[in-house]
């Protein structure tokens, strides 16, 4: 019988909302494949607050926004780190930049395994996916 590898605060959570399952599934998918990071990109704090709520135990999890007031908020999220960053009208550019902030403040090295939990709108549609990307 071994440990869990993840906080397993989703196993106790009735998740009713969309978001939540999102990141509940990210938080589990982060575990079985070892990502080094695990990304959730916001504009109004609920991917974050989801994600601190779901975080794997020993995955970094990396909340990032285009807004500074938020972004100080989310410093009080257990187990999340707030970037602030601005996003690009196209979700894959959002992406990629957020894969060079990681890179060049050393969070991440070279080609490391992270998973991106995104929300977008496309065409007027939202979108959520789950991205995993040896980044570099």
């Amino acid at each position: 019988l071994t440990a869990p590898r993840c906080a397993d605060f989703s196993k106790l959570a009735e998740i009713h909302n969309l978001h939540g399952k999102l990141v509940r599934g990210a938080a589990n998918l982060a575990q079985d494949v070892g990502v080094r990071a695990m990304v959730v990109f916001t504009r109004t704090g609920r991917m974050a607050r989801n994600a601190a709520w779901m975080r794997p135990l020993d995955t970094p999890v990396y909340a990032f926004t285009n807004n500074p007031v938020l972004c100080r908020q989310i410093t009080l999220l257990w187990g999340v780190m707030p970037v602030l960053m601005d996003f690009d009208d196209d979700p894959n550019h959002t992406v990629r930049d957020a894969s060079n902030v990681l890179l060049k403040r050393g969070l991440v090295e070279h080609g490391s395994p992270v998973l991106f939990v995104t929300e977008a709108t496309i065409r007027g549609k939202r979108v959520e996916t789950l991205q995993l990307e040896d980044i570099g």
